[in-house]
């Protein structure tokens, strides 16, 4: 989870001010480059990238961005469902990345 700032808008801690690079959002060792990591289906937090058993087809992995009209408090650790529930009723606009991913 970020905290991107609208135009104009000033945000805290400095980290949130940062641009997310690529492999910055879940680094090693809990680094989120300013981010907060929450609880993943394998269980430890961090993007562990695709891996569906090989010979098993096709898989697809879905990547979410909302905006919302509220900050969240950026607890580490959350469920999706936690996290779900936190946003109900402050969801401005969505957009879903669909990638598939298969291991021959």
């Amino acid at each position: 989870m970020f905290a991107v700032p609208q135009a104009g808008q000033r945000v805290s801690p400095p980290a949130a001010r940062q641009t997310p690079t690529a492999g910055s959002v879940c680094g090693t060792g809990g680094e989120t480059g300013g981010g907060v990591e929450g609880a993943t289906t394998p269980g430890p937090a961090g993007y562990g990238g695709p891996m569906p058993p090989e010979g098993h087809g096709s898989h697809h992995y879905y990547f979410w961005l909302y905006a919302l009209d509220a900050e969240l408090d950026p607890t580490p650790g959350r469920s999706r469902e936690e996290l779900l529930a936190a946003m109900d009723g402050h969801v401005l606009e969505q957009a879903r990345l669909v990638g598939t991913y298969e291991r021959s």
